[in-house]
């Protein structure tokens, strides 16, 4: 939706840390209870979000624009994450006030979906390292001969350790992501920077997903050349390209046709049970 300098708009509301407290709760409580294929914890996000925004956006056509850009697909370490939702709100904060304000702002809605999706990678490698594969781990190696024993401390301990933890970190780095991005966003309007940080969170979405594609989809086809794999042969020439290939003519049929997602995903089912009855499939 494009900015129009003559709708009229009221000033937005002073947030607080209690509401902060808030957003962070309803989204690490929605979190667990909203996460599909296809947005993730995107659903969510935009609940929690739902909370802050209405205290910037009185006009409904703003408001609903935000809430809309925050259904996008959403997914990291959630508890790490939590710098994500508060650099987040600081954006939609300093936004709402330049419409306010002056009718139009620097921060547009492809700034911040490009920074919120640029983080999602990064604070996803760094917090599932150090939550999941370090603190949970010493939590559980510590209260399991607890419970093996019949200690009823092994659970409180497991508790805190692993559930009421998430909670608590994603304060934390939610108050530090909101306090922290108000001065960067202030930078980010007094200067170019914003164009900078749009390109280059663009690029590293787009090195993500080529990585994450790459890695997690393999289409292999057992048809032959002679006595050489076509499935070899392909990669030989182009690596990779067997597992972007239907990524690419997924992306197209769902961004350009405007195929619904379960549509697609049934033709695969499909497609796939009739390639591996051709035995074409390796």
């Amino acid at each position: 939706m494009s900015e129009n300098n003559n709708i009229e708009r009221k000033a937005p509301d002073k947030i607080t840390k209690f509401d902060l407290f808030m957003e962070q709760l309803i989204f690490m409580d929605g979190i667990a209870h909203t996460q599909g294929n296809t947005r993730k914890g995107g659903l969510s996000f935009s609940s929690a979000m739902e909370y802050i925004l209405h205290k910037f956006y009185k006009n409904k056509d703003d408001l609903a624009e935000a809430l809309t850009r925050h259904m996008d697909f959403y997914m990291t370490d959630y508890a790490w994450g939590g710098c994500i939702n508060g650099l987040i709100i600081s954006m939609e904060e300093q936004r709402a006030n330049d419409l306010y304000e002056n009718g139009e702002s620097t921060i547009s809605p492809d700034l911040i979906r490009a920074v919120k999706t640029g983080l999602m990678g990064p604070l996803a490698g760094f917090g599932d390292t150090i939550v999941q594969t370090v603190f949970w781990v010493i939590t559980i190696g510590y209260a399991q001969p607890l419970a093996m024993a019949g200690n009823f401390l092994a659970v409180p301990i497991s508790w805190l350790g692993i559930g009421f933890s998430r909670y608590l970190l994603s304060w934390l780095t939610c108050f530090s992501g909101y306090y922290s991005g108000r001065e960067a966003v202030s930078k980010l309007t007094s200067s170019k920077l914003a164009q900078k940080v749009l390109t280059v969170s663009a690029v590293v979405a787009m090195c993500i997903m080529g990585a994450l594609t790459a890695g997690n989809v393999n289409f292999v086809t057992a048809v032959t050349i002679g006595k050489q794999s076509l499935h070899e042969l392909v990669d030989s020439l182009l690596p990779g390209i067997s597992g972007l290939a239907p990524v690419f003519i997924i992306y197209y049929l769902f961004k350009k046709k405007k195929i619904h997602i379960a549509k697609i995903m049934i033709g695969i089912i499909v497609i796939c049970i009739i390639l591996g009855i051709l035995g074409l499939f390796g």
